[in-house]
């Protein structure tokens, strides 16, 4: 709903939104933040969206949601004080990697 406000609101102009909600929601259920992130992305705005999700509440949820969160975000960053860094995850062939 709150999304969708943001919508009828921009008058087709890009935006730039920072999602402080979804840390509460993945902090319950990272599975249920999820959901919330595929809906979104169903009926994604122009412009830039940054979720923010802080690092213990990652650690918190199982490998699986965590990678399943990464794979829908088009670009992943770390921050560390006033240090930001991109985090690259890649899916990779077990087999490739014995053989090199």
């Amino acid at each position: 709903m709150i999304i969708e406000n943001i919508a009828k609101n921009s008058n087709n102009k890009q935006v730039c939104c920072l999602d402080f909600l979804i840390n509460d929601v993945a902090k319950a259920s990272l599975k249920q933040a999820l959901i919330i992130e595929e809906v979104y992305d169903k009926i994604r705005l122009a412009g830039l969206t940054y979720c923010t999700y802080k690092t213990a509440t990652l650690l918190n949820s199982e490998i699986k949601n965590m990678l399943e969160l990464f794979e829908l975000h088009d670009q992943i960053f770390l921050v560390n004080g006033d240090e930001v860094r991109t985090l690259h995850v890649t899916k990779e062939n077990v087999h490739k990697l014995f053989l090199n």
